[in-house]
């Protein structure tokens, strides 16, 4: 029983409101976002009721109360206490406690490490390509000599067969924790020659030392003075001109040539003639 000169003190629920932030990091430790939410607070008041020997009290929401702005200074602290001391954006963190409150923000970003260019060998000869044809259009077609058309790649001595192309080292780069992240060396190539073949400029470059085919094989650079050609040598073929031996297994049709600056061997069949 409740009397008139009791006290009675009623205790309403309130929630206050909160800014609940959380700070991650990508993987490559390269970027920092940040995400807020904002939580309202709520406070409570009695609704009125009816005098009575026994009454139900019953309570309403009076308001929302947004939490209040910590100072941004505090905020960035709080961030670099986690390790985040590179990159940090004030504005970008300024922009997650308000207009983008609830999204994903980039907070802070390091400089990324560039990477380094390998060093390249350059066969020049493979630019062209083995045997050339030379193209028939409906202008050309009466004045091309179809005999001639197809050539066959030879090189000169002192000719440069390959070349490096020198290598580009990589740049430092610095993670949001502040760590110096160092490149990967770049890798080097070497030039391997064996017959007819020699380097120059401290291996820098390939040259031919005698006249021939240019070959690249199990990566290595050589010359090969000789052309075979496997069948006869007729319109398919073309004329053969080649500086070095000629080996051809089959026979020279009519009308047809053969230069060269060595030897020209002839196999038909079972025989032989030079």
């Amino acid at each position: 029983m409740v009397c008139e000169e009791d006290e009675i003190e009623i205790r309403l629920p309130s929630e206050p409101a909160e800014l609940i932030y959380q700070v991650r990091v990508s993987e490559d430790k390269f970027t920092a976002f940040i995400k807020v939410e904002k939580k309202a607070g709520n406070c409570y008041c009695l609704q009125d009721t009816e005098p009575g020997t026994s009454i139900v009290l019953r309570t309403t929401k009076k308001e929302e109360k947004e939490a209040a702005l910590p100072p941004i200074d505090h905020i960035i602290e709080d961030i670099k206490r986690q390790g985040i001391v590179f990159g940090i954006d004030r504005d970008a963190v300024s922009r997650a406690f308000t207009v983008d409150c609830g999204k994903d923000v980039v907070i802070a970003q390091g400089i990324p490490v560039t990477s380094p260019v390998d060093e390249k060998v350059e066969y020049i000869f493979l630019n062209n390509q083995e045997e050339t044809e030379e193209k028939i259009t409906l202008e050309n077609a009466d004045r091309v000599d179809y005999r001639e058309r197809r050539k066959y790649l030879c090189v000169e001595p002192g000719e440069v067969l390959a070349l490096k192309h020198p290598p580009q080292f990589g740049k430092h780069g610095i993670n949001v924790y502040g760590e110096v992240i160092e490149p990967p060396l770049p890798k080097f190539q070497e030039i391997r020659v064996k017959d007819n073949v020699r380097l120059i400029e401290a291996g820098k470059k390939a040259v031919a030392v005698k006249s021939g085919r240019p070959v690249l094989k199990n990566n290595f650079l050589f010359v090969l003075p000789l052309l075979v050609i496997e069948g006869n040598v007729d319109m398919t073929t073309g004329n053969v001109s080649f500086k070095g031996d000629v080996v051809i297994n089959g026979n020279v049709q009519e009308g047809m040539k053969v230069r060269a600056t060595g030897m020209v061997e002839v196999f038909i069949r079972d025989r032989f003639t030079s």
